[in-house]
């Protein structure tokens, strides 16, 4: 197996040269074989408690059931953090990458957010929505230039923003010539479950909260509803709204429960996602 130097790089680069290069790294918790560890995690619909992603893949040349870790998408996300960490640190090579950056004034403080950081990296819509010396970003020659770039000739955008072609990019709200670029680096973490049973129930874990004062606080309308109206100024609109709601609902001499506003205990369930 070659190693992946400087040489074999160049080697790519040039005509004939390797049309993928690879490299696979053996991992395992940070706590040692016995301790579980977190994948990815996808919502299959709205309140869900979401779901892992398990696959069968080979490894060591036998097929095994794998669970995706890290997705590819997030893979690159994390390289484009650690490079946009080594530029605000300093780094002299690395900071020489040109980068494309939108700059807000906000509560006056200035935000700043580059093509490494913004999801559709330099066709992003804050991109599009700015300005560049006053004139809108759209109607900038070197940027027209870079949307107009084609995979025969990509100098204008690698020369404007190089992570849209490493990491990929669509220019998908564009009317014509949307420009579509398949990233070039890319990568995935898979973990290999203990458990081969493609029939085993999804790992849940449990959360409980101890409440010393009560498990259970039951309290009136009038109560609740002063209780609300003292804290609005801390409680989100959303559930000072259903405290008031609820409490306005509760007949004379009723109880209700004072959970929404963090009074009382929560029961052990198995209501989450477990390690795997």
């Amino acid at each position: 197996m070659s190693t992946i130097d400087l040489d074999l790089l160049l080697d790519a680069c040039a005509s004939g040269g390797p049309s993928a290069l690879s490299s696979a790294t053996d991992l395992r918790p940070a706590a040692g074989a016995q301790a579980g560890i977190a994948p990815a995690k996808y919502a299959l619909r709205q309140n869900d408690l979401g779901t892992y992603v398990y696959e069968t893949r080979f490894v060591d040349g036998q097929p095994a059931r794998v669970v995706i870790i890290d997705s590819p998408q997030s893979v690159r996300n994390r390289m484009e953090s650690a490079i946009a960490q080594e530029i605000e640190g300093g780094n002299p090579v690395l900071g020489r990458i040109p980068r494309i950056r939108v700059t807000y004034d906000r509560d006056h403080r200035v935000e700043t957010y580059t093509d490494l950081e913004l999801p559709h990296r330099a066709f992003d819509a804050h991109v599009r929505a700015g300005t560049v010396n006053g004139e809108p970003t759209t109607k900038n020659s070197d940027y027209r230039a870079a949307r107009d770039s084609t995979p025969a000739n990509a100098w204008s955008i690698f020369d404007l923003s190089p992570t849209s072609l490493v990491f990929g990019s669509w220019d998908a709200s564009r009317k014509a010539r949307q420009g579509r670029w398949p990233s070039t680096v890319t990568g995935e973490i898979l973990g290999v479950l203990a458990d081969q049973d493609p029939q085993s129930p999804p790992p849940r874990k449990g959360g409980a909260r101890v409440d010393p004062v009560g498990m259970s606080t039951q309290l009136d309308s009038a109560t609740l509803i002063a209780l609300a109206e003292a804290q609005v100024d801390e409680l989100s609109p959303k559930t000072f709204d259903k405290i008031v709601k609820e409490a306005k609902k509760l007949k004379a001499g009723a109880l209700g429960s004072a959970s929404a506003l963090g009074l009382g205990g929560i029961p052990p369930t198995l209501s989450q996602l477990g390690s795997v």
